[in-house]
């Protein structure tokens, strides 16, 4: 349980993690001819760095958010858990690729694969408790927004990353897009409804 507090604004918590959103979409998109990192295991642009900036940023809306209601509490401590098995994993599998031992085994690999995955199944699960959270709020503060709309946020991306994975590779940036677009627009007029219900 956490000490949720249904009466506070959420407007602004809302357009700030939308913003944020749809910085690290746009930064995610556009290519920025400044090159901070070059290797032989790829490239750091600015756009990535501003991308990951505007994600890490993201958390602090998502952590007054969480303020709101349980279901958004856990939303946002799945999200920190899912990021935290990510990097834990991706930092793991990074040295295991090296070819130092022990840490090249295949069964570390094995395991911090797992890791991973693990971390990707988390933030299904933390999307899952943020949309359906935000329709609960909907509901009690009678935002006039359609009943349900907000959890496709949840179900257009499920659907387009397993379309991704069965279609052809050249698409999946297509789709990749096309989901990320969706619920950006989706979530803004969630923000809209959310600004309307508590100037009014």
């Amino acid at each position: 349980m956490t000490n949720a507090n249904p009466n506070a604004p959420a407007y602004r918590w809302l357009l700030l993690f939308w913003l944020f959103n749809a910085l690290n979409v746009l930064f995610g998109v556009i290519d920025l001819p400044v090159v901070l990192f070059s290797g032989e295991a790829g490239q750091i642009t600015l756009s990535n760095i501003l991308a990951l900036a505007a994600a890490v940023a993201q958390f602090y809306p998502f952590y007054q958010l969480g303020k709101l209601s349980d279901r958004l509490h856990r939303a946002f401590t799945v999200n920190i858990i899912s990021v935290c098995a990510a990097v834990v994993g991706l930092i793991s599998l990074l040295i295991a690729l090296t070819d130092r031992p022990p840490y090249n085994s295949a069964a570390v690999i094995t395991v911090m694969s797992l890791v991973v995955m693990a971390g990707v199944i988390c933030l299904y699960v933390s999307q899952f408790f943020l949309y359906t959270g935000l329709e609960a709020l909907r509901a009690e503060r009678g935002y006039d927004y359609p009943s349900r709309l907000i959890r496709l946020c949840f179900f257009v991306p499920l659907i387009c990353d397993i379309a991704a994975v069965l279609l052809d590779s050249a698409l999946k940036t297509s789709i990749s897009l096309f989901s990320k677009c969706f619920c950006l627009i989706v979530l803004g007029l969630f923000v809209r409804a959310a600004r309307k219900s508590e100037i009014a």
